[in-house]
């Protein structure tokens, strides 16, 4: 504070403190005696506010003063309004950031379970390398898109047989069918990330919906192409990708959250796959596919932001 000089009545003085603060200088006036002492609160303001309290004893019942104490007093309701409204967003992001925390440290059953069931299967199936009348065999048999168990050698294959034979479920289930240890454990790991992250912040209803409308989306993409059996959880990845890749971009208060390298990383190996750059036998339509619904879905308005409740 800054002592900048005196005035005779506390109405000078507040009309003079009002005029200083439509200038945008914090001032204060304190008795002191019979006269008011005016007072500043920062160093590099003495001078104009000096300069401003000389002129205003010169003529203190000039128009431009007139009306002051109103417009400070808006300045002051409008300068409390922000301060309140400053006050509230940060006890709000606060809040958010503590409920996203929470929500980060539990663990995502259906993700879980949904990564047991995926393992427990290839396992049991022994990367659809046991022979077709063995347990596991039949296992990966019930679980393809299609069943060629009854595809006459050398025929031409009509992928979507077993699918109007009425066996609805292998729209779905070529999404636990893995071939080799490299491909599960690759899709393991993305799809806890990413599928962990959805079922924390929107709840596991939601991440069922969203895996079954992209393993549908990804599968008749690739069986629509694809004269081969094909399966995996990489389509459902895709989908992921894409749908919280939109989100952290388009809802960026909704937790959603994907790391740069990975994101690079995915939509690389997508095209270095797509091309075949790595003569790689990759179900490439079930990516575009899963990518493609994904991005879609992302896109669309949540309706809610924050975490799901627990």
């Amino acid at each position: 504070m800054r002592q900048i000089g005196t005035l005779a009545t506390d109405v000078l003085a507040n009309r003079f403190t009002s005029h200083l603060a439509t200038l945008g200088i914090d001032a204060i006036a304190e008795q002191d005696g019979d006269a008011w002492t005016i007072w500043v609160r920062e160093e590099d303001q003495r001078g104009p506010s000096t300069a401003a309290l000389l002129e205003f004893q010169s003529n203190p019942n000039d128009a431009r003063y007139q009306g002051a104490e109103k417009a400070a007093e808006s300045l002051r309701r409008e300068r409390s309004r922000r301060a309140e409204s400053a006050h509230r967003a940060i006890i709000d992001i606060r809040g958010r950031w503590r409920a996203g925390s929470r929500a980060g440290r539990r663990r995502p059953p259906v993700t879980m379970a949904l990564v047991f069931l995926t393992g427990l299967v290839t396992l049991g199936g022994w990367f659809g390398k046991l022979p077709p009348k063995s347990v596991g065999g039949a296992l990966y048999r019930e679980l393809h898109f299609t069943d060629r168990s009854t595809v006459i050698p050398g025929s031409r294959v009509d992928s979507f047989m077993s699918i109007r034979a009425g066996e609805a479920w292998r729209l779905i289930t070529p999404i636990f069918l893995h071939f080799d240890a490299q491909h599960l454990i690759f899709n393991m790991i993305m799809f806890y990330y990413l599928a962990g992250q959805m079922e924390r912040l929107r709840g596991p209803v939601r991440l069922g919906a969203l895996i079954a409308v992209v393993a549908v989306v990804s599968n008749v993409a690739e069986a629509s192409v694809s004269m081969h059996g094909f399966g995996g959880m990489s389509g459902v990845v895709y989908g992921l990708l894409g749908y919280v890749w939109m989100k952290s971009i388009n809802e960026p208060a909704s937790g959603f959250h994907i790391d740069q390298l990975m994101l690079i990383l995915a939509i690389a190996w997508f095209f270095l796959c797509w091309f075949d750059v790595l003569g790689m036998n990759v179900a490439n339509y079930a990516h575009a596919g899963g990518l493609a619904s994904g991005i879609a879905i992302g896109l669309l308005p949540s309706g809610r932001v924050g975490p799901a409740p627990r």
